[in-house]
């Protein structure tokens, strides 16, 4: 028996509904772009897209560990060129890994882009950029611990680099400094010698200088730096010799780069100042990494110190304007005319007779020597002087091994047995303060080498330029074998028997990631 079928009123709306629409067809397939299959992935932490396919071409961005990017091409030398959030840039085939079509993948030579700066890195200490490339020359800027320069050129002895700081175009000895990038493109520099030898000012405000005959010669404007030839034989007048002629300016708003106790007498005037009252004229701001501060009247004995930035209330200063006497954390102690930005006018001191220190100085008797921030080899260096730096001497370690001392760098240590020591020894105290900070080993990276990211040294992370060093935290096991370092790529891997280690060793942790 056969059913017949039924169209009920419902069922004949629904197939009119049907009908209106168009049939439903599977969506034809959209023809790929040539290189959509090809890509790339990040394998290490972070990597760089460069301008070039070159480690000296400079940085577009970064893009973290897991990224995947359109690869449209390669070098042939070890990248590829892809399409990032930065645009068309260039990644290492070493920490980056390529899936799709190699053999259709086109060979490109296009222009490499734009070469990445070198720099130097004051990691060690504020460093001096001076205005000739030798330590003779007078100093035109202090840069900050952390703070960087970009290099624009190198000696021929490759000692000094040429650099653009923020006191002008000048130099910086590489052994104060750690380096970044490379140098074999940098046009090569020669040394015009000696400029000059002793203190540096920067002005820091308009300043009218008075030539000899007492009339006013010129303005030197603020920010500009200039050698301190000659002073007064109280302090308040310093000689200068710009480009318009030699005069004196008064001793007012001004940095100090040196010490006025180097600055010869050349004028017998002085100028006298009002009653010593006790009462603050103005501040003094401290601009190194610390500076110490003396008992009252004699200079001799170390009250407290102060860091760089504190204020210093000014209320007297010394006959020859060498000291300031200051009142810091409600104690009036002496402070010696250094490493200091002086907030008012010298001559509006009232002068208060006191005992003349000791000259007790040391002088440097090797090539170069570390200032470190404690009496051990173990802490930070500060510093470096060259060979022949005399610098003032505060206090000695119990153990007569180790110099306390002062200069631009603000308080430092230097080694007894690399130094002479000039003065009376037996006024010079024993001090035990709190030691500074001890120093992390580091690695010097000689050459281009490799580095993991993990100790197992499997997967490449990138690769570190030579003439490098980096900070050493961890170390795979007893015998040594990989060294964590901290480094632009994060903390990677290297095989110990490819640096050369610097430091206390037992500072270095076992690790293993």
């Amino acid at each position: 028996m056969r059913r017949s079928l039924r169209f009920t009123p419902i069922f004949i709306l629904l197939l009119i509904a049907l009908a209106a629409f168009p049939a439903i067809r599977p969506a034809a397939p959209q023809t790929a772009h040539a290189q959509e299959g090809n890509l790339v992935t990040v394998i290490s932490g972070a990597a760089n897209i460069r301008s070039g396919p070159s480690a000296s071409t400079s940085v577009l961005g970064s893009v973290p560990n897991g990224t995947v990017l359109l690869c449209t091409g390669r070098s042939g030398t070890g990248w590829w060129r892809v399409e990032s959030p930065y645009g068309t840039g260039w990644i290492s085939a070493r920490i980056s890994q390529f899936r799709g079509d190699y053999a259709g993948l086109p060979v490109t030579n296009e222009p490499a882009g734009t070469e990445a700066l070198s720099t130097v890195v004051a990691a060690y200490g504020p460093v001096k950029v001076y205005s000739n490339p030798n330590f003779d020359s007078f100093v035109i800027a202090i840069v900050p611990s952390g703070d960087s320069l970009n290099i624009i050129a190198i000696t021929g002895d490759g000692n000094w680099v040429q650099v653009s700081s923020p006191g002008g175009v000048g130099y910086v000895n590489l052994g104060a400094v750690a380096r970044r990038g490379p140098l074999e493109q940098l046009t090569v520099v020669g040394d015009p010698g000696p400029s000059f030898n002793g203190p540096t000012a920067q002005l820091n405000a308009d300043t009218v200088v008075i030539g000899i005959d007492g009339n006013a010669i010129g303005v030197l404007p603020a920010g500009a730096i200039t050698p301190i030839v000659g002073r007064n034989a109280d302090g308040t007048r310093w000689m200068v010799a710009p480009d318009f002629g030699v005069g004196f300016i008064p001793v007012t708003n001004v940095t100090l780069a040196g010490t006025a106790l180097e600055i010869p007498v050349v004028d017998a005037g002085t100028i006298a100042g009002p009653p010593a009252d006790n009462v603050t004229r103005f501040t003094a701001t401290v601009i190194v990494e610390r500076k110490l501060l003396y008992k009252k009247d004699n200079y001799s004995g170390v009250v407290l110190d102060a860091r760089r930035g504190a204020e210093l209330n000014v209320i007297a200063r010394n006959p020859d304007g060498t000291w300031l006497q200051v009142i810091y954390q409600s104690n009036v102690v002496w402070v010696n005319f250094s490493g200091i930005s002086l907030n008012g006018s010298l001559e509006l001191l009232p002068v208060v007779s006191t005992e003349t220190p000791p000259n007790n100085r040391i002088i440097i008797n090797t090539y170069a020597l570390n200032v470190r921030s404690g009496p051990g080899p173990d802490f930070t260096s500060i510093a470096v002087l060259s060979g022949g730096t005399e610098v003032r001497t505060t206090g000695r370690s119990p153990d007569y091994g180790w110099w306390r001392i002062e200069g631009d760098f603000g308080v430092g240590w230097v080694n007894m047995k690399y130094v002479i020591f000039r003065g009376q020894h037996w006024t010079v105290p024993f001090v035990t303060e709190p030691a500074g900070e001890i120093a992390l080993p580091y690695a010097i990276v000689a050459i281009d080498r490799p580095v993991y990211t993990t100790w197992e040294g499997v997967e490449v992370a990138g690769t570190l330029p030579g003439g490098t060093q980096y900070t050493v935290l961890a170390r795979s096991d007893d015998n040594w074998t990989m060294l964590q370092l901290d480094t632009p790529l994060g903390r990677v891997w290297l095989n110990a028997g490819a640096v050369i280690f610097r430091g206390n060793p037992d500072l270095v942790p076992i690790k293993h990631e």
